[in-house]
């Protein structure tokens, strides 16, 4: 299990690095504050990602192929210029969380809990 999460939120960030997706075993990453405005798809490789925090961005699109991240509980997608969802995140289990405020295809708030309660 791995702790550590590298120092990614707030640093201006326009891309990921491609080391990123070597950190199979991260289970919480946070790149809240940056500039991202689209993410690879080798994040897909991050298979034991539980927690995922991309609010305050600037992304357009998100990768298609979710399966992979099956133990993702928590994708906080606020302040994104997001339009839609791709339709691989809705094969995530039921219970997960999307916190998406401006996007209209999000989950039902009632369901969602806060970044808080997921720490």
């Amino acid at each position: 299990m791995c702790s550590f999460a590298p120092p990614c939120a707030g640093n201006c960030l326009h891309e990921l690095p491609s080391s990123l997706s070597q950190l199979t075993s991260l289970q919480d990453l946070n790149l809240a504050g940056n500039r991202l405005s689209s993410l690879p798809s080798s994040l897909s490789c991050l298979s034991s990602l539980a927690k995922l925090s991309l609010h305050g961005n600037e992304l357009r699109e998100l990768p298609n192929d979710w399966a992979p991240l099956s133990k993702l509980k928590g994708l906080f997608l606020q302040g994104n210029c997001l339009e839609a969802l791709p339709e691989g995140l809705g094969q995530l289990q039921v219970g997960d969380a999307c916190v998406c405020a401006a996007l209209a295809v999000c989950v039902d708030a009632t369901l969602v809990p806060s970044q808080a309660q997921l720490t």
